[in-house]
């Protein structure tokens, strides 16, 4: 790379001119034909012919998803299910661990037991979760249902 008085010196009058008090002030928003907002200077390429205006209220509003009524209560239903068999998967692997752990030593019995615990955890939170959900879903009935 050039490292001379000359390189230096260009370099100089190069950042002295894009630093100049008028450049920033040539910037000129435009919205292409895709509707996307453009910021150009005069240095750029030539920009497209029609300058910005606001945005269209529509489009600064986020879209909005929503889903029919009855849809999303299939959904609660199914989410309910799987809850309620997840929970009976914790329960019989709850059930197992302790058999294991009567029928085997007292030392393995030991190290079972945080099996067991993560197991229990898993149990109080699965019906938690159902019990809120069955409230959610039974709150919906109610509303949906109201004269």
């Amino acid at each position: 790379m050039a490292t001379g008085p000359r390189f230096h010196a260009a370099w100089l009058a190069a950042l002295a001119l894009t630093m100049a008090p008028g450049h920033a002030s040539e910037a000129m928003r435009y919205r292409d034909p895709q509707g996307i907002d453009i910021i150009r200077n005069r240095a750029s390429a030539a920009p497209p012919a029609t300058p910005t205006s606001a945005p269209p209220r529509s489009a600064v509003e986020p879209a909005r998803f929503q889903i029919p009524t009855q849809e999303q209560q299939a959904r609660d239903r199914d989410r309910l299910a799987i809850l309620r068999q997840e929970l009976a998967t914790e329960l019989n692997a709850l059930a197992s661990q302790q058999h294991q752990a009567r029928s085997t030593d007292p030392e393995q019995a030991r190290r079972m037991g945080a099996q067991q615990h993560r197991h229990q955890q898993n149990i109080r939170d699965l019906n938690a979760e159902i019990e809120r959900a069955s409230a959610r879903q039974k709150a919906v009935e109610i509303f949906d249902n109201r004269p």
